[in-house]
Order: C-alpha cells, then structure tokens, then sequence
C-alpha cells in the first residue's frame, strides 16, 4: 500500500468520524439517563475485579516464567532481523505463524506486505507471551483459573491488529475499492446495532432481522391453537391425509427454541414430513424466554402438562401418544402422564 493510498484511507476515515463520533454520544447520552445505569457499566470493565481473581490463592512457577520471557525475547530479536531483511527486499523467513484454523490473517497482503507480516508476527509473538504467563500461574481454585484464562483470550482476541482499520489490509483494499463507502455502511450499522442494543451489552446483528416472518415465509404449516394458558399453547396441524395413524405425534421443543424450529418450509419441515406420513401432529409452543423463568418458578408443571397433554389424546381419541422431545425440552410429561386420566406415552 503505497502513500497515496494510505492518505486516500484517511481522507475517507476523517471524512465520516466526526458525524459519526457525534452520533455515538448522541445515542449513549439518551440510553444513560441517569447516573445508576453508568456506574453499572463502569462496574463491568472495574479492573479490580481480574486483579482480586489474580490476586486470590495463586502460585507463580519462576523457572517456567523465566523460561518463557527468554523464549519471547529471543523470537523478538528474529523477528526484527527477518522484519529488517523483508524491508530492503531480501527473502525472509517467519518467525511465528498462526495456526491453520486461525481465519483472520486469510488475506494474501499478512503474507507478501512486509508491514502486515510485521504485524501479525508480533501479534502472535505477544499472545503467546501472555498465554505462557498465565500457564505459569497455578490457581487452588479450578473456577478461577478458567476465569482468568477467559478474561486473556477475550483481551488477546480484542486487540488483534485485524480489528483496526489502518491495520487490515483486507478493510484498507475495501476503502479503496468503495471510495470510502464501506466505512459509511459500516457505520450505519454500527449505528443500527448501537441503538437496538442495552448500555451493557452491545449486540452485533447477524442476521437480516425482518428476512422472515411467521406465516408467511416461515412455519407455514397449516394449524390452530386448541388450548393456551400462561406458559404454552398447543397447535394442532390440519391433517393432509384422509385417514392419519392412530397414535397422534407430540413435539415438545427445547425451551430456548421457537416450535418453527421443526417447522421452517416446505423443505425442512418436520411437521409436514409426518402430516404427509399419515400423522395426526401436534406442538407445544413456549411463552417468549423473558417470561419463562418466573412462570417455570410460580407454575407447577402439573397446571399445563397433563391439560395439553390430555387434550391431544381426547381430541384424536387415543389412549396413546408418541412424544418427541430436545435435549432441554420439558421433562415434565412421562413423569406427568399418570396425571393424564389413563394415556400412556412412546417415547420418540
């Protein structure tokens, strides 16, 4: 990257920052109405905090320590000659490399730019310096030492030269390309997120957030709600066979999960797939995941599972179900089923 695309960069960098610091306060000035909300967010980032974890029943292993400082300045100082020789042209050979499944340095210019292969050495040489640090640390408390080692993946990972603008090439060649409109996207979804997101957490949008909509491109499936209380409802699918099997079917999905999980299109849609098998279907639709721990607490199982359970039953006229369940589902209804007048259960 020559002199002139690097002022190109700047230029288009300095051309939006002012707008766009002036929006960020804008919105955290509105988000931080009063003085609880900011020392509840200073309270997150207290120092103090990863000081009294390290400071808490732990033993430091000199000669590991030692060891690893030596090893660390000695690969710097052939990084430095490698670096020196890179500059004027001469073949150089790396000091450190990252590992294969490590993404972040895909682009071709970490490889063939002097400047970018600097820096991602000595980015790689540093984290490893911290990680060999912390190995040297030993913890009485397991809990705490695999908090720490969090706390140092999150620090090592957040200052990685690919999370800068002037220090990634693959955002750099993107500035150029747009003429600078890749920041002006970038910001406004920054934007997007910053306002959608609480004053403690901020929330990257991964998805399209308004690319479906239930009902209509997504859990399609015909169906109605026969029975509702504060915790569930139940939806019954409209059968697509004359004739449907005399054990009805039972979806109880996980609580952290929407019932369209198994109902996505007509492609991927196990409800569909055994309405067509000739099954008479049914699924438990959980209250949003906000509600659900106070409800789980005050809501004994017994005031929705045996209702809906009985429900199906009587509804298809069987005795029997077939009951499909997550690995977090509900484990209320086998245990419930003697509550359900005389329906026995098969478990799926």
């Amino acid at each position: 990257m020559g002199q002139s695309e690097h002022e190109e960069i700047l230029q288009s960098i300095n051309k939006y920052s002012q707008v766009f610091n002036a929006m960020v306060q804008d919105i955290l000035s509105k988000q931080a109405t009063d003085d609880a909300k900011i020392s509840n967010v200073a309270s997150i980032f207290d120092p103090n905090k990863l000081i009294s974890l390290m400071s808490d029943k732990v033993e430091i292993d000199s000669a590991k320590l030692l060891q690893s400082q030596i090893s660390f300045m000695e690969k710097q100082s052939a990084l430095w000659q490698q670096a020196s020789m890179a500059m004027m042209g001469e073949a150089a050979q790396p000091v450190i490399t990252e590992p294969r499944s490590d993404r972040r340095f895909g682009h071709d210019e970490w490889q063939e730019n002097p400047v970018f292969n600097y820096l991602k050495q000595a980015y790689l040489l540093n984290s490893q310096m911290i990680e060999n640090i912390v190995d040297a640390m030993d913890f009485k408390d397991v809990k705490t030492a695999d908090q720490i080692k969090f706390y140092t993946r999150q620090y090592i990972n957040s200052v990685s030269p690919t999370n800068y603008v002037l220090t990634n090439p693959e955002v750099c060649e993107d500035i150029l390309k747009s003429n600078g409109e890749s920041i002006l996207k970038g910001m406004q979804n920054f934007m997007e997120d910053l306002e959608k997101s609480p004053l403690e957490a901020f929330k990257i949008t991964q998805t399209d957030p308004d690319a479906f909509t239930v009902g209509e491109n997504l859990a399609t499936t015909p169906g109605e709600v026969i029975y509702k209380n504060e915790l569930i409802e139940l939806i019954h699918y409209h059968p697509t066979v004359e004739h449907t099997n005399e054990l009805p079917f039972l979806f109880v999905p996980p609580f952290i999960n929407k019932y369209y999980v198994l109902d996505l299109d007509e492609q991927k849609s196990a409800v569909k797939a055994l309405l067509d098998a000739g099954n008479d279907v049914f699924m438990i639709s959980w209250v949003n995941h906000y509600y659900l721990p106070a409800l789980l607490f005050y809501l004994p199982a017994a005031r929705s599972t045996p209702r809906y359970w009985r429900r199906s039953c009587v509804l298809c006229r069987s005795s029997r179900m077939s009951l499909a369940t997550g690995r977090l589902s509900c484990v209320y209804p086998p245990r419930c089923c003697r509550h359900a007048s005389t329906a026995e259960y098969s478990r799926v």
